[in-house]
């Protein structure tokens, strides 16, 4: 079967879609929600309800996608969907009513996430290309959304957050009408195979937990390097700059995906992970040097880019297509759902007690996570 035209562009831009709005709301949409009068306590529990979001959120969709055997009209009404939720934000007021209207615009916009993962990873694998070098246009469009919220941001009312990130939102529902469609057969109604099925194999949980560990040992950098930074007198241009370098990292591994792929497979790229949180959260939690700094930040790309590409392969070879759905759906769930929300949860009472040190526990994660996935089996 021949490629769809312009595949790779179609693709490449809707992962620029989805990432837009994400690089404005992941370091501006605190600033939101205190404009809208919560505590930081309040923030706190806006910003991890979104993670827990995908519990419910992604199997549910998943399977759903995978009874309908499309990808394109289910991410087309998510997309659109997720619009209309971030809309409803102009007139929510009230941590209550905040933190349900997060729940509900959070799930949406998660549960396009493995469809979009699902989606590329069976075209690349179908048309032979790099799913890498697609998926690193999210990336790029992170970097920009960013530096663009930050300048739109300089010298404005915080209430700006919510318009720009809207205007993402809306590119990316019309970006999604784009998609290509992905036909896969739908199992028979009488088909034993489930999410049950995916559960029961201890290769599958070892995969989870090990996935789990590398992400979760992010959470203290998500939610506190800024600040650890700021109390080192490190400027704000320079924590930028940091943030930054970090993704750019992540961008030249996924450049370089098939080949890494193909020297390393899945499994050592989840334990070459580990070793880069390791040493990387290590660096973190024992000095505050921008010259260590900058060399720590560039493990980025060992410890999310190459956790991430491990495990949407590691799912690629290991998972029947007609269960692809349903995985990825697990995946985000247990993995950037409840083990990052847990981690955000426990990350303010850590860094209160333990200051930068809490970086450590993060290091202990990863290594825990290299154990694990010396478990799994070899490719």
């Amino acid at each position: 079967m021949p490629a769809p035209k312009f595949l790779k562009t179609r693709l490449a831009a809707h992962y620029a879609g989805l990432f837009a709005p994400v690089g404005v709301l992941l370091p501006f949409w605190p600033l939101w929600l205190a404009g809208r009068g919560l505590s930081e306590w309040q923030i706190g529990v806006v910003l991890a309800v979104g993670s827990f979001a995908k519990l419910v959120f992604n199997p549910l969709i998943g399977s759903w996608v995978d009874r309908l055997g499309r990808r394109r009209a289910a991410m087309i009404a998510l997309a659109f969907a997720t619009f209309l939720a971030f809309c409803a934000f102009w007139v929510t007021e009230g941590f209550i009513p905040l933190l349900l209207l997060s729940f509900l615009s959070s799930g949406l916009f998660a549960a396009q996430m493995p469809l979009a993962e699902s989606l590329s990873l069976h075209m690349a694998h179908r048309h032979r290309f790099d799913y890498g070098r697609v998926r690193l246009y999210g990336s790029l469009a992170f970097i920009l959304a960013a530096m663009t919220g930050g300048w739109l941001l300089s010298g404005q009312p915080s209430g700006i957050v919510l318009p720009a990130s809207l205007v993402g939102f809306l590119l990316m529902a019309l970006i999604s009408l784009g998609l290509p469609e992905l036909h896969i057969e739908k199992k028979s109604e009488d088909s034993p195979i489930g999410m049950m099925t995916l559960l029961s194999g201890r290769q599958f949980l070892l995969f989870l937990g090990a996935a789990s560990l590398l992400q979760a040992s992010h959470s203290i950098y998500y939610g506190f390097s800024t600040l650890h930074w700021r109390g080192a007198e490190i400027g704000e241009t320079t924590i930028g700059l940091l943030w930054a370098l970090g993704v750019l990292a992540e961008i030249v591994l996924f450049s370089q995906g098939n080949r890494i792929l193909a020297r390393l497979g899945p499994r050592h790229l989840l334990m070459l992970a580990g070793l880069g949180g390791l040493i990387r959260w290590t660096v973190l939690g024992t000095t505050t040097w921008v010259p260590a700094l900058i060399l720590a930040q560039t493990l980025h790309a060992l410890t999310f880019a190459a956790a991430h590409l491990g495990a949407m392969h590691y799912l690629l070879r290991t998972i029947a297509p007609t269960l692809s759905g349903r995985a990825q759906g697990l995946y985000s769930s247990a993995v950037m759902g409840i083990s990052l929300g847990i981690g955000m949860l426990l990350a303010g009472p850590l860094y209160h007690s333990l200051g930068g040190f809490a970086f450590l526990v993060m290091a202990a994660m990863s290594a825990l996570g290299i154990w694990v996935a010396w478990f799994l089996t070899r490719d």
